[in-house]
């Protein structure tokens, strides 16, 4: 009988003990489950990459593509015909102001300026006595000796005389300075960039598709010209430094500054003219070259700067994936210039905020994702 009794004793106490067992680990198999469906719902979330909108800066740069020019250049054609005697200046040469580079034989103008200078002999003889006999008719006329008439005609007669010696010494000092012209001159200091003549070789003013002489190019100074987008236009001022690279050079770099701009956008190309000057002392930039100019501009209203891939467009018109709270939110945006690499934001987000860069398919309104961790640059 006693051992009976202790039997079921024993019994009830392991069921008591297997119910209290079965009461503890359901709460820890469903916080576990709980754990396990979070854990795969949080792997099955997109993988995203972000970045932070910035304020642009009040000083910004602007790189743009140019081309090196001389500062001055100048095409020399002959101004009077005649043979090429002998030339002083080849390509390459450096040459001052005024100095000879050609001689031109000009035999036909000699003749014409010898026989300009004879009639000029017979018109001022002339002259000379139109002026004698006027001056014997003034004082007939005043001893009654003669009429008003015949004095007003020896008048008209001296007139027309001092009138054809006028354009007798015209004619000569014309010719004279055609004469001149046999000597080519450099007007300016330079080099010879081109030379396309020979000696003995005719060569006459304003032949219908006539090669210049030579070329002069002034080259001590470097002149960039740039086409500057209307984007930035505005902001770009004469006086700002700009730094010329130039890749032929072994990348070298020249410091300028902008002395000019054409002060209007071109409406087919949507860009200014600009001119940035070089110093080019030692002639290393060449009239020619290709540059890389980087230009200083200054934002009078900086705004608000978005990764251009993060910038999603739409039928519903550009829109930028804001995250908020861990879930994706599509904000429309007002853009304003394009950077390039960025895109200018004129309302739709607020600085600080976070974008995801290349938002996938995956990602729609309200989705959770998670955020790739930063690599290190």
């Amino acid at each position: 009988m006693s051992r009976s009794v202790g039997g079921r004793l024993l019994l009830g106490a392991g069921a008591f003990f297997a119910v209290i067992l079965v009461l503890g680990a359901v709460p820890r198999i469903k916080r576990k489950q709980s754990l396990e469906a979070r854990s795969r719902a949080a792997e099955d979330a997109p993988l995203v990459t972000v970045a932070t909108v910035k304020r642009a800066s009040a000083a910004g740069e602007l790189t743009i593509p140019g081309t090196v020019q001389a500062m001055r250049e100048a095409a020399l054609y002959a101004r009077s015909s005649g043979y090429v005697r002998r030339f002083h200046a080849d390509i390459g040469a450096r040459v001052a102001a005024g100095a000879l580079l050609a001689e031109i034989e000009t035999p036909e103008l000699d003749q014409e300026l010898a026989q300009a200078r004879a009639a000029l002999g017979q018109v001022r003889a002339a002259h000379a006595l139109a002026r004698s006999s006027l001056e014997r008719w003034r004082a007939m006329v005043k001893d009654s000796a003669a009429t008003r008439q015949e004095l007003d005609e020896r008048e008209a007669a001296f007139d027309a005389a001092t009138a054809n010696l006028a354009a007798g010494e015209a004619n000569v000092r014309r010719l004279q300075e055609l004469q001149s012209f046999a000597r080519v001159v450099a007007p300016f200091a330079g080099t010879v960039t081109a030379r396309n003549v020979e000696v003995g070789q005719l060569v006459s003013p304003g032949a219908n598709g006539a090669r210049p002489l030579f070329v002069l190019a002034q080259s001590d100074t470097g002149r960039v010209m740039l086409s500057v987008p209307e984007a930035v236009a505005a902001q770009l001022r004469a006086g700002s430094d700009a730094e010329v690279a130039v890749a032929s050079l072994g990348g070298a770099k020249f410091q300028g500054k902008v002395v000019r701009t054409s002060g209007a956008v071109d409406e087919a190309t949507r860009t200014m003219l600009t001119e940035v000057d070089v110093p080019n002392p030692n002639a290393r930039l060449l009239p020619g070259m290709y540059a890389q100019v980087k230009l200083a501009v200054h934002n009078v209203e900086p705004g608000l700067l978005l990764p251009a891939n993060a910038l999603v467009v739409r039928s519903a018109g550009p829109q930028a994936v804001v995250l908020r709270d861990g879930k994706a939110h599509f904000a429309k945006l007002e853009l304003g210039r394009d950077l390039g690499p960025e895109v200018e934001v004129l309302s739709g987000l607020d600085e600080g905020a976070t974008v995801i860069v290349n938002p996938s398919d995956d990602v729609a309104e309200g989705t959770k994702v998670r955020v790739a961790p930063a690599t290190k640059p």
